[in-house]
């Protein structure tokens, strides 16, 4: 899975990375992430000094982590975690940033919640994002988008604010996503201080969750379509088909028969190893309840619109 992380420098990337890291790295529900060691070292230094109010500077350059999704042990989901620079939204050139669009499975937008609340320039370069979205659903045969909206530094608001200000100038484009039935949005507030981390594991979790049920529809179509190949290469095994075959210098239909066997039960194993995780995390990120660290009203659940995947027959 390609998941790319956009917006404005300071707008707490790097922060929020390290913390979901930091979070997800101890494991929750019986779901951990891993990776490389120099990158796991950096995260959870990163991590240690954001706990003591220390905070990384912004990223100036375009980074990609690799990253494996575990549960209880057992490895259910690569992904890359790309991670763009601030800058590169009011660039005049943003070749790269549209073909990794283009190219991605989920996308993270990070905006800073003051900064939104009070609709400062933070807003006009969201909509350029939003943009690229809309040429890639209109393009492109991705029958899913994820894109989570991340609310950052939402401690810094006054204890009084309700969320429904905070993102009442990017409603429009959120009440759009509920129509489109390829895009999945969701927004979450998040906050990582000294004081604690608040649902820093939930934007990841729900990103990820989209990439497992796109990961065991593609199995499960795999599995058919090798096991239908099979059927159909052992109903013509013979002795004509092994002496044309030899003479022409091709494999026997025997012989494709047993690679398509060997293909689907890899896709069926492939399947029944990632179903339960699949339901798993679907249940943590449908029911999560989300905590204001003040203000915004009390703690409650944000409701996960379901998504065109929801309704295929597995």
């Amino acid at each position: 899975m390609k998941i790319l992380m956009i917006g404005n420098k300071e707008s707490g990337k790097t922060t929020y990375m390290a913390s979901a890291f930091g979070v997800l790295n101890d494991g929750i529900s019986g779901f951990y992430i891993h990776t490389d060691t120099t990158t796991r070292e950096w995260f959870q230094r990163l991590y240690k000094q954001i706990g003591r109010g220390y905070y990384p500077d912004y990223t100036d350059k375009r980074g990609s982590y690799h990253f494996q999704l575990f549960h209880n042990q057992r490895s259910v989901l690569d992904f890359d975690w790309i991670d763009y620079n601030g800058g590169v939204i009011t660039d005049t050139s943003i070749e790269k940033l549209k073909n990794d669009i283009d190219t991605a499975d989920g996308m993270m937008i990070f905006l800073d919640a003051e900064a939104l609340l009070n609709n400062d320039i933070v807003t006009h370069r969201f909509r350029r994002i939003i943009a690229l979205i809309s040429e890639k659903l209109e393009s492109g045969d991705s029958p899913l988008f994820s894109v989570i909206i991340v609310l950052t530094k939402y401690d810094k608001l006054p204890a009084d604010t309700d969320i429904e200000s905070v993102t009442k100038s990017i409603k429009p484009f959120i009440d759009d996503a509920d129509e489109n039935e390829k895009l999945y949005i969701r927004v979450v507030p998040v906050s990582c201080t000294e004081k604690g981390f608040y649902n820093v594991d939930l934007p990841l979790l729900d990103i990820l969750d989209s990439g497992l049920r796109l990961s065991i529809l593609t199995a499960a179509f795999e599995a058919k379509y090798y096991t239908e190949q099979f059927a159909d290469r052992a109903n013509k095994t013979g002795v004509i088909d092994w002496g044309v075959s030899r003479l022409m210098g091709l494999k026997t239909n025997g012989e494709l028969a047993k690679e398509y066997r060997n293909k689907a039960l890899e896709r069926i194993a492939l399947f029944e190893t990632i179903k339960m995780p699949m339901e798993m995390l679907s249940d943590y990120v449908a029911n999560y309840v989300v905590t204001y660290p003040k203000g915004g009203g009390i703690s409650k659940k944000i409701t996960r619109r379901q998504s065109t995947v929801d309704f295929i027959d597995l």
